[in-house]
């Protein structure tokens, strides 16, 4: 597909987005002089015995504590944890299931941690939330 199509599809598809957002205040506030360490959330279904699981544990243990804290936000069904989940529980300064929250309600549960970075491990896979997911990053 040529660049041009893809560009031009991107932009469609990030229009209709925020047309989605239309009204909608936003939740976080901007980061206003606020000292270490940095907050970062992790947004996924996969905080269990599972390839992405298994790959992003190692990534959470190995934070500077003294720079980052670390709050794993789940979206998977509750029935979906194990030992894996057990030990991400234990790794994160916070873990919190959203699975029996609806999209806003989840969306004030994060911003309520005043995250300063919230990662989408997700993306626009089987299991993601859409409604998390932003094409139009802050300016």
């Amino acid at each position: 597909m040529p660049r041009t199509t893809l560009k031009r599809l991107y932009e469609t598809h990030n229009r209709l987005r925020q047309e989605e957002r239309t009204g909608i205040v936003d939740l976080a506030s901007p980061r206003a002089n606020r000292s270490p360490p940095i907050r970062i959330g992790y947004l996924s279904a996969d905080f269990r015995n599972h390839v992405m699981g298994r790959l992003m544990l190692d990534v959470l243990r190995r934070h500077d504590r003294a720079r980052f804290r670390v709050h794993a936000y789940s979206i998977a069904k509750h029935e979906l944890e194990d030992d894996l989940t057990t030990e991400f529980r234990v790794c994160c300064d916070g873990f919190v299931r959203l699975d029996d929250l609806d999209n806003l309600e989840a969306a004030h549960r994060i911003a309520a941690d005043e995250p300063d970075l919230l990662v989408d491990l997700m993306s626009r896979s089987g299991s993601s939330r859409r409604a998390f997911c932003s094409t139009n990053p802050r300016r």
